[in-house]
């Protein structure tokens, strides 16, 4: 240790704190380390058992301003040389804080914003020195300032600063008086019916107009306090976040109340419980594994039910509680599919103790309905709905409410909306068990399918003991022929989306692949308008890794219109899009790259290769489409963890026919970046660097010289992400931030500051 001048200080304390390897968050405290003081020569040596995830080091000494040093790790028996440690004369600060009637400012933090330099580079430091005043105002910085002008922090809520806002550290600096101004309050106390203090009650604060929010649990006596963040605040108006066991007992609360009272009182009254029994209505077996909704019974609340109390309950009993005066319906839905949801209990809630309630749940029976086409083929894969039906004409396009809450109607609407009952998907053998209850109640039966014409029973009975056979309408038949022309007819399928399709009807679509000979035909299609469409399924691959492309082939087809009983045959020719081989060569800076590869990327379409590329640059790429493309040079230097792809000068035109002598350009672009700390001057020399292309998925290493310069060759064209190595015990990147290499430069130089 030493001074300015290089003389040995003698007596300095250093202290070590260690974070054990087997605490690793980050936010938790340092286990109190060694402490030893420097000899006369300035020396020290000190040693610790522990050794983990970080440490720090603190340097101090009177009239000394302190230093610091901090690492992310520290293995065992390692030793830390540190050389000469400076440090700098400093001054000592105290005063007084008093508000504007000249009183004591108690227990108020007071910080001046003078950063200690750390002992290297990246090194995080504190930002501020800070003391808390006494009982009579009085503080006292608890190390050396350095000499300078530095601005001066209130860290107390609820106090503002008035004067100075600017402290000028120079030896002999008077006591510092600072005045301060206390902003207002707002307090009360939250009580029950018999004005015993409620605690642990989340009041809340809200402006009328907007503004800063608050809150705060009330406390054992029941009393809560509002400091006023702003100097000049508006009014709050109060209310109880989720007071659970509470409700107000009157609107004191929703008053906006002005801030500097003191004797709020909040007044709360329980909320009223019951127990609820669920069982099954036909066995009177509880029903353990349920939803229960509840919602207030107000016409002008629009909010949805609430479920509570889900899961299992043991004997199907549960413990209502939290009701608030007034009333409310409650429902049941059961997790067993087979149960149909409740009815709708409407519970007036007052100051009479509610008696025990039960709610009987109807499981329904399985009913068995096969499907079959026209011509007589078992569907497969069809969507079954049963419907309670309401007051409105019942479409294929309508839409119904789901899974339903409860089985009654709105009290708040006189019409009744159709309701989802169940669900069905029928197997291969055509057959699908649908649950439906005891029809009580008019049930329709809707059918819908990615092909097959859709299917609409507006009335149906179902016997669980007699199999419904429903038979779809008469459908279209559609059959094509694609002349794949260098493709193989596995890798062609078409897709046939349905257009103008009625208001609030699913958008569907089906796609069927080509048989050996490029054929399909399909029976028994809906009718309608169809957009047919040709999809190529190909792919790329390299060493240990494939990727799979479907992609539409640009064809101008014309849309279909499929009758009922009609047979409509396509042809489609693909000639124009016939896989092509496509041979050329590839120049970097004029020169063939060495150990490096090409992939073709089409606009708009897929991806062809990596292809090979030899000694002489050429390359030979077959089996591409027509198309304009961009080339990919991907090259690995050294350093690199991925594959850097650099894009081609120029887009390359390939016809339907083969292509010879094609040339792809590429050029090779310098980065030049010059880190520096956040004043911009000091250089980051010697440090960790991590750069990535723009969503390249992999980061590149990189060291800078003394003069903080990273250079990246060959760069990228367009974003590039850096980032630095964090130097502190909390892991993780300080991001610099992205930068630009453009597409009309060869070499680019700029600045960059650490944040």
């Amino acid at each position: 240790m030493r001074a300015e001048d290089g003389i040995p200080l003698a007596d300095v304390e250093v202290r070590l704190e260690v974070r054990p390897p087997r605490i690793e968050a980050s936010s938790h405290p340092m286990v109190p380390g060694r402490r030893v003081l420097s000899a006369a020569d300035g020396h020290f040596e000190l040693s610790t058992e522990f050794f983990g995830l970080a440490c720090e080091a603190w340097f101090r000494a009177a009239d000394r301003v302190p230093r610091t040093a901090r690492w992310n790790h520290v293995a065992g028996g390692t030793t830390l040389e540190l050389g000469d440690i400076e440090l700098a004369l400093g001054h000592g600060v105290r005063g007084f804080a008093i508000d504007e009637a000249g009183q004591p400012a108690k227990r108020v933090a007071l910080s001046l914003r003078c950063p200690l330099l750390p002992l290297a580079n990246l090194m995080e430091a504190p930002q501020e020195l800070t003391a808390w005043s006494d009982d009579r105002g009085a503080f006292d910085i608890p190390a050396a300032v350095p000499a300078g002008t530095w601005p001066l922090e209130i860290c107390s809520a609820g106090w503002t600063l008035l004067t100075p806002q600017r402290v000028a550290v120079t030896a002999g600096t008077m006591p510092l008086i600072v005045t301060l101004r206390e902003r207002p309050k707002i307090a009360g106390i939250v009580c029950d019916e018999a004005g015993v203090p409620i605690s642990g009650v989340r009041v809340m604060g809200s402006p009328g107009d907007g503004g800063w929010s608050y809150s705060q649990d009330t406390l054992q006596d029941g009393s809560f306090e509002f400091q006023s963040i702003e100097d000049d605040p508006q009014g709050l108006m109060l209310a109880l976040e989720d007071a659970g066991r509470w409700e107000p007992l009157d609107d004191a609360g929703s008053m906006l109340h002005r801030w500097g009272t003191r004797d709020l009182r909040l007044a709360l009254r329980r909320t009223r419980s019951f127990e609820l029994t669920v069982v099954e209505r036909e066995s009177g077996q509880p029903v353990e594994l349920y939803d229960l909704h509840c919602r207030e019974a107000d016409p002008r609340s629009s909010s949805p039910p609430q479920a509570r109390f889900f899961g299992w309950n043991s004997q199907g009993r549960v413990v209502v509680d939290r009701l608030r005066r007034g009333q409310h319906r409650l429902s049941v839905v059961a997790s067993d599919p087979e149960f149909l949801p409740s009815d709708e209990l409407l519970l007036d809630v007052g100051e009479a103790e509610i008696p025990p309630q039960r709610i009987e749940l109807v499981r329904m029976q399985r009913h068995p309905v096969r499907v079959r086409t026209a011509s007589g083929a078992l569907v497969e894969d069809a969507f079954l709905e049963v419907i309670a039906c309401g007051d409105e004409a019942l479409e294929l396009e309508t839409a119904v409410i789901e899974r339903a809450t409860s089985r009654s109607a709105d009290a708040t609407s006189p019409r009744r909306d159709h309701r989802l009952v169940s669900t069905s998907t029928t197997r291969s053998e055509g057959l699908a068990s649908v649950l439906a209850p005891q029809q009580t109640e008019r049930l329709a039966l809707r059918l819908s399918h990615e092909r097959y014409p859709r299917l609409l029973l507006r009335e149906v009975e179902l016997d669980p003991d007699r199999e419904l056979e429903l038979v779809l309408p008469l459908g279209a038949t559609l059959s094509a022929h694609v002349h794949c022309v260098g493709h193989h007819a596995s890798a062609i399928s078409m897709r046939f989306a349905r257009t103008h399709l009625a208001a609030g009807a699913p958008r569907s679509s089906f796609e069927v692949r080509l048989d050996r000979n490029a054929r399909f035909r399909l029976e028994d299609v809906e009718p309608g308008r169809y957009q047919p469409q040709v999809l190529l399924h190909t792919g790329t691959s390299s060493t240990g890794a494939s990727t799979r492309w479907t992609f539409e082939l640009p064809l101008a087809l014309e849309p279909l219109e499929l009758s009922a009983g009609q047979h409509r045959a396509i042809e489609i020719d693909l000639s124009d899009h016939a896989p092509v081989e496509l041979r050329g060569r590839v120049r970097l800076e004029a020169a063939a790259p060495q150990a490096a590869r090409i992939e073709l990327h089409r606009v708009g379409g897929p991806s062809f290769g990596p292809f090979e590329i030899d000694e002489e640059g050429a390359f030979v790429a077959r089996g591409i489409l027509p198309g304009t493309y961009e080339g990919a040079l991907l090259v690995r230097p050294p350093e690199f963890l991925g594959v850097l792809a650099l894009p081609s000068e120029q887009n390359l035109r390939v016809g339907p026919e083969a292509s010879i002598g094609a040339e792809l350009r590429f050029l090779r672009r310098q980065l030049v970046v010059h880190l520096r700390e956040p004043d911009g001057v000091r250089p980051l020399a010697k440090t960790t660097v991590f750069w990535s292309p723009a969503s390249a998925g992999f980061w590149v290493t990189g060291e800078t010289d003394e003069q903080g310069t990273l250079v990246i060759d060959p760069a990228p064209r367009g974003a590039i992400e850096i980032e630095l190595e964090s130097n502190t015990w909390a892991p993780g990147l300080h991001v610099l931030g992205a930068i630009e290499m453009p597409r009309d430069q060869r070499r680019q130089e700029l600045v960059l500051r650490r944040r």
